[in-house]
């Protein structure tokens, strides 16, 4: 055989063979990854599974035992996940990119975000756990109005802060806040850019129903504006809506009359006011949103695609049950339109305080809240210190996601009212509209995680989320006012 003719085999032979050897090594390490990936996750469900339980029992039965059992459930899930060789060998399975089926790759992403939060000291992470829970224990001591009690906790809330900078900056952020916002597939600065958008867009409606609400409140009180403080705001009592009613009834009623099956614990009891309507269609709402997510999916898969879009779905409802614009008399008009508008911008202070609390906790925090507080909400006398916000310590860096859940709602109802129920209102009664609960539960609570937030938005309202459904809902209730 010619030297050529030889020469020219063994190239095909190559050509042929190299191929075919990367692919059997491909496929075998994508056999062994999926070996590693269901014994983990095995061994890790009642882990997670665990620490749910002991949260809701150390929340309602508030013994210190309780709370130790929270504590060292937490302890042991972190100290599973913290394990090095684990998180590098799926650091090297996501840098691979051998991993291309959709559901395999989001599973992979949340296992790897999972472990890579953890991948700092066992002791730095039980001090935070330790110090956060300690923190929260004494808030749910405390009722609503003993909340400048918390001032003496100041000195932990300030150490926990520069704790948690300190896991961001070994795990290689700038600091906690930015570390969280991407390990939940946030852009800071596009949240940041988005926040500020509303803020001008709200910005001179708010001031000018706030002076109109000043006026008011001045002459009532019988001081002067400038002397107006934040308890001089609270002058409308929503809960007279629901005197003699039963919150549960109320809200049962209107979720199965849009198609779904629900089951509330009897032993869960709700007060018959304006919180205890929305403690139940929270619960409700996430309850029905992880009913219908298919069990088909993958185990970390199932849940809601981000916890925004079920404190979104609570909103949706809470709009439906409550008095629509067109029922309510210009009085309590004008108040709704300030309430909204006030939470819109006491979210952003909160987002904008804590932002800076992460990036610089040296500062004076104290001058930093009143300074922040009065640019946002027009308020020069707050007598409630920084460190009463629960979310700060028991939630942290998730605050902006409240006001995101409100607009979300919004624009939820907009495309419902118009591409589902076909109606040109802007305000669109869902009662006994079976094909509301349809859409929610083909176009959202089915997806599980299977999208991301961007793309479930989209997916679900055919674009991007914006304010301008938000915006058209205050611009109702002023026309309204105006009227």
């Amino acid at each position: 055989m010619k030297r050529d003719t030889v020469l020219g085999i063994i190239g095909i032979i190559i050509s042929i063979g190299i191929p075919l050897i990367s692919e059997v090594l491909r496929m075998r390490s994508i056999a062994t990854y999926k070996e590693f990936k269901e014994s983990n996750i095995r061994l890790l469900i009642p882990l997670l599974k665990q620490v749910e339980a002991m949260h809701q029992s150390a929340i309602h039965n508030g013994s210190i035992e309780e709370w130790h059992k929270f504590e060292l459930a937490i302890n042991r899930l972190d100290a599973y996940l913290a394990n090095t060789t684990s998180y590098e060998y799926l650091h090297q399975i996501i840098t691979s990119e051998i991993i291309t089926d959709n559901s395999d790759l989001l599973e992979l992403e949340e296992l790897y975000t999972l472990y890579k939060r953890r991948q700092v000291s066992i002791s730095t992470l039980n001090e935070i756990v330790n110090l956060s829970l300690s923190i929260e224990r004494k808030f749910n001591n405390q009722c609503k109005e003993c909340y400048n009690d918390s001032k003496e906790i100041e000195t932990d809330v300030l150490r926990l802060v520069k704790l948690r900078n300190k896991l961001g900056n070994e795990l290689g952020y700038e600091n906690y806040h930015t570390m969280s916002l991407i390990l939940n597939k946030q852009d800071p600065e596009e949240i940041f850019n988005f926040i500020d958008l509303v803020q001008l867009q709200t910005k001179s409606i708010y001031h000018k129903i706030k002076k109109e609400i000043d006026q008011s409140l001045s002459q009532h009180y019988n001081i002067s504006k400038s002397n107006l403080k934040i308890n001089h705001y609270h002058f409308f009592d929503w809960d007279g809506y629901y005197e003699g009613k039963s919150v549960k009834e109320i809200a049962i009623g209107f979720i199965e009359s849009i198609g779904f099956d629900i089951d509330i614990k009897d032993s869960h009891t709700y007060s018959n006011n304006e919180e205890g309507m929305k403690a139940i269609l929270y619960d409700i709402g996430y309850s029905i949103y992880t009913k219908y997510i298919p069990s088909t999916l993958p185990y970390l898969l199932r849940k809601p695609s981000h916890p925004l879009v079920a404190e979104s779905i609570a909103m949706l409802f809470q709009r439906q049950i409550l008095h629509f614009p067109k029922q309510r008399n210009k009085t309590v008009n004008r108040i709704y339109v300030f309430n909204k508008l006030a939470y819109s911008r006491w979210i952003i202070a909160l987002y904008n305080f804590e932002r800076s609390l992460y990036y610089n906790p040296e500062q004076d925090l104290n001058k930093l809240w009143l300074t922040t507080i009065e640019h946002y909400l027009l308020i020069k006398t707050y007598n409630t210190s920084w460190v009463a916000v629960k979310d700060f310590v028991m939630n942290p860096c998730y605050v902006h996601n409240h006001l995101f859940s409100q607009i979300l709602a919004s624009q939820l109802n907009h495309y419902i009212s118009t591409q589902v129920l076909k109606d040109k209102e802007l305000y669109v009664n869902y009662y006994g509209r079976k094909e509301v609960g349809e859409y929610l539960k083909e176009v959202i609570f089915c997806v599980g995680k299977l999208l991301n937030l961007d793309e479930l938005i989209v997916n679900a309202t055919s674009k991007v989320l914006t304010p301008e459904f938000y915006m058209n809902e205050i611009n109702l209730a002023l026309t309204l006012l105006r009227s």
